[in-house]
């Protein structure tokens, strides 16, 4: 038992590690390419998604659930995000996490 457990262990030491670097290696300076017409269609997608975001906040803010300051946040990050969509920019991080204990990209 304490060898089938040894074994076990080692071979997750060995494998788990060098998986790991392996889809570091794949995923890593993957450009994203698109058509003019894949990116307006992207751009627009992204668009309704940040307007339908908007809307969810106008309702939050109304049924009590956000307060006028958070709403004023939140919206101002969207249009942010809106305004880099006009200009054409499709940034891979563009959506990460924002909080206070994420570092803004």
């Amino acid at each position: 038992m304490k060898k089938a457990f040894l074994i076990f262990l080692v071979l997750t030491l060995l494998i788990v590690p060098a998986s790991l670097a392996v889809a570091g290696e794949y995923q890593k300076d993957t450009p994203l390419t698109m058509s003019a017409e894949q990116k307006s269609k992207m751009i627009s997608l992204k668009t309704q998604i940040l307007e339908l975001k908007k809307q969810v906040i106008k309702q939050n803010l109304d049924n009590g659930t956000l307060t006028q300051e958070q709403a004023k946040k939140m919206e101002e990050r969207i249009n942010a995000k809106l305004e880099a969509l006009k200009s054409g920019k499709l940034d891979q991080d563009f959506y990460r996490c924002h909080p206070p204990q994420c570092k803004p990209h």
